[in-house]
């Protein structure tokens, strides 16, 4: 059998690994990579040994299959293209810039029976897998099922800032893969949302901390950040008389079976610690991808799947807007206290104190005294610069909500 034709559109940063491993793949022909920067899709040309092209249209034989790496603004663009013309797709997470351009995408593959796969990658992280694997093999029945649901999920996605650019916030650029494994686990959508974050260092959120209740009474709390000093992808995950921590950076997973008939000891509660192999989760991903496309079977991070995690992610998105636009208190340590009452504020750090810009951008008023007060009623975006601080904790002020 003749291994398909493929292509990887978008060869930055992901696009290149993605390239590197269609071109070693056994069912899979790489007939060139596309790039509208022309220099670098030479660049990643020469180095697998394939043809480069600035764009599809450019391609002397159409793929079967692409996967599709381009910066998210151009997803919903370029996923149209290819499945209007009979290709099947692998979109790199998410699945499009926003919800309507997502549902398109999701109506338009079934409309031509086409695979179209989100690239939620660490659905095929070894030590995801084995913890399915286990929550599968214990499953016997109705009853063990729904005592085996988890109760509670804790999860932290951080990562230093990344060298590239970042053309989506955080929720969608790392919150997203763990709303995808939750998903995944329990099957469900959220009763209910609540959600925090902060803007750092670009204008879109940069901390990001959500936590969803679920019919089941699963509570899940999610925390991302892209400003970190150290990267880690960790999750627990509480059973009744059970706990997993799953650490998807190292492979290693630890975890905790207690029988419940008998009376809880210490010995007891004494993990159980497994290393597993890294394995290569983008190389499983492709190959599951090509697998979907040859068999006609639906994949296993379908865009249904894909759609379902952006719309908590949206959920997310638009409960931190309007947290940022609730009216609230900002004071500082003594010798500096501000009280400001507006909707909206834009703050910086300086070396003499707090400085306040109003919506205008013009400068505000600046005080040294203690237990000065400002009242600026002039609507403006609020945002305070971690930058200028030197303490890793925070600026030195602290904000507080209120109704």
């Amino acid at each position: 059998m003749e291994p398909l034709k493929t292509a990887v559109i978008g060869v930055g940063y992901l696009g290149r690994f993605h390239a590197q491993k269609f071109s070693k793949l056994e069912d899979s022909n790489l007939l060139g990579v596309v790039d509208n920067d022309l220099k670098r899709a030479e660049e990643v040309g020469k180095e697998l040994g394939v043809p480069w092209f600035e764009s599809l249209e450019a391609m002397t034989v159409q793929p079967d299959a692409v996967s599709i790496a381009v910066p998210t603004i151009y997803h919903f663009e370029t996923g149209k293209k290819c499945l209007e013309k009979g290709i099947h797709v692998l979109m790199e997470k998410p699945f499009a810039s926003n919800l309507e351009q997502s549902e398109a995408l999701l109506d338009l593959s079934i409309q031509k029976n086409l695979c179209l796969q989100i690239g939620h990658l660490e659905r095929f992280n070894p030590v995801f897998e084995e913890f399915q694997k286990s929550m599968e093999d214990e499953v016997t029945s109705e009853s063990s099922k729904e005592n085996l649901s988890p109760q509670f999920i804790e999860s932290i996605r951080i990562a230093p800032f990344p060298k590239r650019g970042t053309d989506v916030d955080v929720i969608l650029d790392l919150m997203i893969h763990d709303i995808d494994l939750i998903q995944s686990l329990l099957k469900s959508i959220p009763e209910s949302v609540e959600a925090n974050g902060v803007s750092i260092l670009t204008p879109t959120t940069d901390i990001a901390n959500a936590r969803l209740r679920f019919a089941n009474g699963c509570v899940v709390n999610l925390t991302a950040s892209r400003v970190s000093d150290k990267a880690e992808r960790k999750m627990r995950i509480f059973q009744r008389g059970a706990y997993h921590s799953l650490d998807f950076g190292t492979g290693q997973a630890r975890r905790v079976k207690v029988d419940l008939n008998k009376p809880v000891t210490q010995e007891m509660l004494q993990p159980e610690e497994i290393m597993l192999d890294k394995g290569d989760a983008l190389n499983s991903e492709i190959a599951a991808f090509l697998k979907s496309v040859r068999s006609g079977k639906k994949p296993r991070v379908s865009a249904e799947d894909g759609l379902a995690a952006m719309r908590i992610a949206w959920q997310i998105l638009k409960l931190i807007d309007e947290n940022a636009a609730l009216p609230f208190t900002l004071y500082t340590i003594d010798p500096f206290f501000f009280v400001v009452d507006v909707h909206h504020y834009l703050c910086s750090l300086d070396g003499h104190g707090l400085q306040i810009d109003q919506h205008d951008h013009r400068e505000g008023d600046r005080c040294g005294n203690s237990n000065a007060a400002f009242d600026l009623s002039t609507p403006a975006v609020f945002k305070y610069d971690l930058a200028l601080c030197e303490s890793d904790v925070g600026c030195p002020f602290h904000v507080q909500t209120f109704n």
